[in-house]
């Protein structure tokens, strides 16, 4: 990603990087390469639509949630990011509540 010069091809390799990361297990670099994909694109709603959406399938649940009320802080007016932190929210409680 360092060779990338411009800021919206390192946010591109970032996520890409991140994601890599998120299939070998590694969430914690996952996570590094999405918040430096999101810093090198900050208005990018899409970026982080398929952020959370990678978080999802990869059944990190937690980080989701906590990028979806984040993105939604960022952007009140693009509401389904409150609407996907809604769903994660109320998906972890149900399963919280099964393991009771």
């Amino acid at each position: 990603c360092d060779a990338c010069v411009r800021n919206d091809a390192r946010s591109h390799c970032e996520e890409l990087a991140g994601g890599i990361q998120l299939v070998q297990g590694n969430t914690t670099k996952a996570l590094e390469h999405f918040e430096e994909a999101i810093l090198r694109s900050p208005t990018g709603i899409e970026i982080r639509r398929r952020i959370i959406q990678r978080l999802i399938d990869a059944k990190s649940h937690g980080e989701a949630y906590a990028l979806a009320m984040d993105s939604y802080t960022t952007f009140p007016e693009h509401y389904p990011f409150k609407t996907i932190a809604e769903r994660l929210d109320a998906e972890t409680k149900t399963r919280d509540q099964s393991l009771e």
